[in-house]
């Protein structure tokens, strides 16, 4: 299901560095790199990308969830909107809507979406780049007259994600994980699409954390409940270059299980110009 034009209040905090001084020392030989541990099986990310019947961008996908002590499931959707010739990037400024629900929820029963946050990185094979922040949400109701945003099998919240491409956190962690070290001031520069995939980043991670507000017919008032999902959503793979004659082509980024980036050039009729492995740059 695709979910458009969803228009729902949203307090977001974004914390802006403008300085800072970072030092760090390797003990990685030279030419080596050091891959993430944590990083996500390549089948459980979905692909916003690909625009086809089964696309996860036509119909977005659906995750169940227990509910810690509860006899119901709390549903969500997810779906993202992209129009034609955009994909999802890293760099650019991105939407993840959501529908959340109740299924099989008891008669007699209340259940509010009190709080959600969201953290938003990216994931990548080297592990100098993995679990970078990109972006932070937070959002919910917050006083004394109002416990929440009500929920049931047949009462929907719609939520939407406005996700940075790149927000000044985001740009002092990538500056960490493009350098390896600086100190002193940093000047603020916008990274490019390719730097991203040249150094393995393949999807974002999506995690989110909702506080849950439940009420049972004979309880006297409200009790709290973590309910906490993570969505990994894949990076599109290709960026498009003019080359040094004037032409333009694109490039395709292969992100090999051994953290080793291939990059493969094609011209726009679709033929291979040519082939290269990416250098591999030491921790």
């Amino acid at each position: 299901m695709k979910i458009k034009n969803l228009k729902v209040g949203i307090l977001r905090k974004l914390l802006i560095v403008s300085s800072f001084s970072f030092i760090s020392t390797s003990l990685v030989g030279c030419g080596e790199t050091e891959l993430s541990t944590n990083v996500i099986d390549d089948s459980k990310i979905v692909d916003f990308n690909e625009d086809s019947e089964d696309s996860f961008l036509e119909n977005g996908i659906k995750v169940v969830k227990d509910v810690p002590g509860e006899d119901f499931k709390l549903v969500i959707e997810y779906s993202g909107e992209l129009e034609n010739g955009e994909y999802w990037t890293i760099t650019d400024d991105k939407k993840l809507y959501t529908k959340i629900y109740t299924e099989g929820l008891p008669e007699g029963y209340e259940v509010y979406i009190n709080d959600i946050h969201t953290d938003t990185s990216i994931v990548a094979k080297q592990k100098r780049m993995d679990g970078i922040k990109q972006d932070t949400m937070d959002g919910g109701v917050h006083n004394s007259t109002l416990p929440g945003f009500l929920i049931g099998d047949d009462t929907c919240y719609y939520g939407v994600n406005q996700i940075d491409g790149q927000n000044d956190e985001f740009i002092e962690g990538t500056m960490t994980g493009m350098n390896g070290y600086t100190s002193g001031s940093v000047i603020q520069e916008r990274f490019l699409e390719s730097d991203y995939l040249e150094k393995g980043v393949i999807a974002n991670q999506v995690s989110s954390v909702y506080t849950l507000l439940v009420k049972g017919p004979f309880d006297q008032g409200y009790y709290g409940i973590s309910v906490d999902d993570d969505i990994y959503i894949k990076v599109y793979n290709r960026t498009l270059f003019v080359d040094s004659y004037g032409e333009q082509c694109y490039k395709e980024y292969v992100t090999n299980e051994d953290g080793t980036v291939t990059v493969v050039t094609y011209d726009m009729d679709g033929n291979q110009k040519k082939e290269a492995k990416v250098k591999t740059y030491s921790n």
